[in-house]
């Protein structure tokens, strides 16, 4: 037997052994069974990655494996919490800069009724996601209530914006909203 397939083997071994049990253990801890299969499979996906992590990882492994779990968990948490951060920072500044005249505001107006028309003509479960965003959903409940994971949620995301914006530019009216802004 190879030493790659060796490798393989081992953390094959470590899965079938600890997933189901990890991801029970997740669980209890998120509440949320999409979020703790996603964490327990980035767990393994990292032991299946790095021959050296897998080779590192001794009987019982239960701790150590619990251990790898719980700082996944922690790190998508920081990273959901910082982007929520972002999200919410951008909101309050433009949401600031459109106070500034009545004809500008009516300007605002026309071109959320433009962005609004083009939302609804996205695909339906693009436009939920985008729609559920905008109604300050964070993603993780997003991703709860559709039973999706959450980095389906940012990849949908990024992908209506990427429409939203390509019809804006198409239409001339992404430049206006740069240029009142």
């Amino acid at each position: 037997m190879s030493r790659k397939n060796n490798h393989w083997g081992e953390a094959q071994a470590l899965s079938n052994k600890y997933f189901q049990e990890l991801q029970t253990y997740m669980y209890t801890i998120t509440k949320n069974s999409m979020l703790s299969k996603e964490i327990v499979s980035a767990v393994f996906y990292k032991i299946y990655a790095d021959e050296k992590l897998c080779r590192h990882i001794a009987e019982p492994a239960w701790g150590y494996l619990a251990g790898m779990a719980m700082n996944e968990w922690y790190m998508m948490l920081r990273k959901e919490k910082s982007n929520d951060r972002k999200e919410a920072g951008y909101e309050m500044l433009y949401a600031e800069q459109w106070q500034e005249s009545p004809e500008e505001a009516a300007i605002y107006r026309e071109l959320m009724e433009q962005l609004n028309e083009r939302v609804r003509q996205l695909p339906p479960r693009m436009r939920e996601v985008f729609e559920l965003l905008r109604e300050s959903y964070t993603t993780r409940e997003v991703a709860e209530k559709m039973g999706i994971t959450e980095q389906t949620v940012r990849n949908t995301k990024t992908n209506a914006i990427n429409i939203l914006r390509d019809e804006l530019t198409r239409l001339g009216l992404l430049q206006l909203l740069w240029l009142l802004w």
